[in-house]
């Protein structure tokens, strides 16, 4: 089980649509579109390395969740590797 208590955010105005963020985000929760990263929270899994790799311009940022979502993750069937990656 893995329990998201924080998503991400993109902040528009600093967002330059260089498609960082997408290329690392495991869930693709975050895609840029016409130039602007657009976030789908209800994929974002808070692993944050979104936040990693727009370092230099700062457009994503952590956003705590009201209530803690909890997801069920079924170990047995995902190669070790990819949960690492998600950690």
């Amino acid at each position: 089980m893995l329990v998201v208590a924080s998503v991400v955010q993109v902040d528009e105005e600093k967002c330059i649509g260089c498609k960082a963020c997408d290329r690392v985000c495991p869930t693709e929760a975050i895609v840029t579109v016409a130039k602007l990263a657009r976030m789908d929270e209800a994929s974002c899994t808070g692993c944050n390395k979104c936040i990693e790799a727009c370092m230099d311009h700062g457009a994503i940022s952590q956003k705590l969740l009201p209530e803690p979502r909890f997801l069920r993750t079924d170990v047995e069937s995902v190669p070790e590797k990819e949960i690492e990656a998600l950690c």
